[in-house]
């Protein structure tokens, strides 16, 4: 009896178990939303602005809302003027370039979710300059940068902010090994293979990331840092104007591409560092360095929150402004 009981409770406690886990679909209120504006005033282009809707955060990512009738207008060096908007690039567009030292202020006003405004001042650019680029025998390619502040900008003694993005590839062309690999002819000849770059501890020092291991790991015994293709992101406080920043990045050798099972040939064609270098206004680094933080701590729930920093009164979102240069270099 005691048996036949037993096993009665341990089925029911089962059905019960079973019974208890149903998905329930939320029904509720996604709660208020914000008007979310997103504004770029870069030098050599136009002012361009973003307005959408907060999304709650069990929306579809897709579920996107374009606030295509809000009222845009800047103020670009004193002077107002209305934004149209672009319905092919889903933007508010201006008619006129902005240069490094103007004066922008956007202001946007919506019925539903009352007025925004952010202001900010084009960065007068620093300059990156190549020193010096070389293989050496052991196929490793360094290059030597130095950046040079912008002698038009006010000498106030500030700290500059900068963004250098670096990507290093090599070309590859595939070669038939026989002509009776005809099924493969149609197939593209040309590859590229993206290279790790190596950045040398002094380097990293000056620029502030000896500790950083978000996107740059220790490399072996060699006691320098290396990082795929991507975004250094900086201040001149441990620098001086024209110091050296040094790179290398290891080139390998076609034989290293085995394509053979294919019936392909590789043969190396080119080496080519492409180099993107920003200057920022401490707006702009403080909004990217919030969100490289906020996306590099995407699955650590033990952290603290990470707030996403924006210059928007009245609305979420942020007016990113910059100068860049761009260099591309090959070997």
């Amino acid at each position: 009896m005691i048996k036949h009981s037993t096993t009665a409770i341990l089925i029911l406690a089962a059905a019960l178990s079973v019974s208890c886990e149903n998905d329930i679909e939320y029904k509720g209120d996604g709660g208020g939303h914000m008007m979310v504006v997103n504004a770029s005033s870069i030098a050599g282009t136009p002012v361009s602005v973003e307005v959408t809707r907060s999304r709650f955060f069990l929306d579809s990512p897709s579920n996107r809302q374009i606030l295509y009738d809000a009222d845009v207008t800047i103020v670009h060096n004193g002077e107002q003027r209305t934004l149209s908007y672009d319905p092919e690039q889903e933007l508010f567009m201006d008619s006129e370039i902005v240069r490094e030292g103007d004066s922008v202020t956007v202001i946007v006003s919506h019925s539903n979710y009352g007025k925004a405004t952010a202001n900010d001042m084009v960065p007068y650019p620093s300059s990156i300059t190549v020193e010096d680029s070389h293989v050496s025998s052991d196929s490793l390619w360094t290059v030597c940068l130095s950046i040079n502040r912008n002698h038009s900008e006010p000498d106030n003694g500030l700290t500059h902010y900068y963004r250098l993005n670096l990507n290093a590839f090599a070309n590859i062309i595939l070669s038939l090994q026989s002509d009776d690999t005809a099924e493969y002819e149609n197939e593209p000849d040309t590859i590229s293979y993206w290279l790790d770059i190596r950045i040398p501890r002094p380097t990293a020092i000056k620029l502030g990331m000896a500790s950083n291991f978000d996107y740059i790991e220790d490399f072996g015994d060699a006691g320098d840092y290396v990082f795929s293709s991507g975004n250094l992101l900086f201040t001149d406080e441990l620098f001086s104007d024209g110091d050296r920043l040094e790179f290398i990045i290891p080139m390998p050798h076609a034989e290293e591409y085995d394509y053979s099972y294919w019936g392909w040939n590789p043969d190396i064609v080119d080496y080519i560092c492409n180099i993107t270098f920003e200057t920022l206004t401490e707006q702009s680094y403080r909004y990217i360095k919030s969100v490289e933080e906020y996306d590099s701590n995407d699955f650590a729930i033990f952290q603290e929150p990470i707030t996403i920093m924006g210059n928007f009164n009245g609305a979420l979102g942020n007016l990113f402004s910059s100068s860049s240069q761009t260099i591309s270099i090959r070997q």
